[in-house]
């Protein structure tokens, strides 16, 4: 039986790197494997998902997530949700899965945090 595995793509974010899994056929979802060795965004910046929400697991480590004006600790196993429009931070040292719908939102529009 044949696997047919969807076409990733490995890049640099601030603070760690990223496989990105293109989006499901009908566009519903996409994920990323992502290792976090630091902060993202850059310090002094925030992440804002337009559009989509975003599924954050951790598979292995613990980060911070800044969300809004919570701090909220995630170790293994933990799930967060980013929802649109409100601003995050993460940092620590964790590899996480993210669940991404829908699958064809923009990317995760980064500003200062002091906008």
């Amino acid at each position: 039986m044949a696997i047919n595995l969807p076409q990733k793509t490995e890049k640099a974010i601030p603070g760690g790197t990223a496989i990105l899994v293109e989006p499901s056929s009908g566009k519903e979802m996409r994920a990323a494997v992502v290792t976090i060795d630091g902060q993202y965004p850059e310090v002094g910046n925030v992440g804002i998902n337009v559009g989509k929400t975003e599924m954050v697991f951790v598979v292995e480590g613990a980060i911070d997530v800044t969300k809004g004006d919570e701090l909220i600790s995630l170790n293994m196993h933990d799930i967060l949700y980013l929802e649109a429009g409100i601003p995050y931070s993460i940092s620590g040292k964790a590899t996480v899965l993210v669940a991404i719908a829908p699958g064809d939102a923009p990317s995760t529009k980064i500003v200062s945090k002091d906008e």
